[in-house]
């Protein structure tokens, strides 16, 4: 926690020497009304920058699976590649829907209200 910055000058009073009640060590205390003192009291807010960036992420998680799926489009045959033999069906058809699940899962996570389920759905 930042402490506060007080910035001040000594009063008159300690440079004559001079003692009075209330002084300690021959400086007297005036109350900062006076003018004498400029004291910033309040340190600088902390910033919880924790929403922002929960914010950020989902949003750059999102463009990543956006541009992902979109990429299963573009290059079918190599990605339909990668799905082994033993897998049942045809692997265009598994490619075409990993890119649909990824789009649908990307735009998921940039609006507020379907973030959370998009995000446990994406994995």
């Amino acid at each position: 926690m930042p402490l506060p910055a007080v910035v001040g000058r000594c009063p008159e009073s300690a440079s004559t020497g001079a003692s009075s009640a209330g002084t300690v060590a021959g400086v007297r205390e005036e109350p900062p009304e006076s003018g004498r003192y400029l004291a910033l009291a309040h340190p600088t807010k902390a910033v919880n920058l924790r929403g922002e960036l929960i914010v950020v992420g989902r949003v750059c998680l999102g463009v990543f699976l956006v541009i992902t799926g979109i990429q299963h489009y573009l290059f079918t045959e190599f990605v339909a590649s990668l799905i082994p033999a033993w897998f049942p069906g045809n692997a265009v058809f598994w490619t075409y829907l990993a890119g649909v699940a990824l789009i649908a899962g990307g735009l998921g996570l940039w609006i507020p209200q379907t973030a959370r389920l998009a995000a446990f759905l994406v994995g």
